[in-house]
């Protein structure tokens, strides 16, 4: 997972564990294969704990699930209707993305004389 998409996820944690529809995205998320077995077995074990924490988990593995994690997870939150959660985190990843651009560095062409 890319750099920006662990910050996404770090800084929207408290909000995606409140918002996020447990149920529908772990589903999908297993469908995708970004859950491993090991992981399910976890998330059963937390389920007592209630949903924040099986979220919670879900947060923390996902940037350990390589590049394709994020995609997947922004896909499964459009399969569990929390469009509302994709956009927030696309919007926020455009204004990263464009924080980190350089701005105002000379051409790469000939010195000028």
């Amino acid at each position: 997972m890319e750099g920006v998409h662990k910050t996404l996820l770090a800084v929207n944690e408290e909000f995606l564990v409140s918002e996020a529809p447990a149920g529908p995205l772990l589903l999908a998320l297993r469908q995708k294969d970004i859950l491993t077995p090991t992981d399910v077995e976890q998330i059963r074990c937390l389920e007592a704990q209630g949903p924040r924490a099986v979220k919670r988990f879900v947060l923390n593995v996902l940037p350990k699930r390589g590049p394709l994690a994020f995609p997947a997870f922004l896909e499964a939150l459009q399969e569990a209707r929390a469009q509302h959660l994709v956009d927030l985190l696309l919007e926020e990843e455009r204004v990263l993305c464009a924080a980190c651009k350089p701005v105002g560095l000379p051409s790469s062409g000939p010195p000028h004389t």
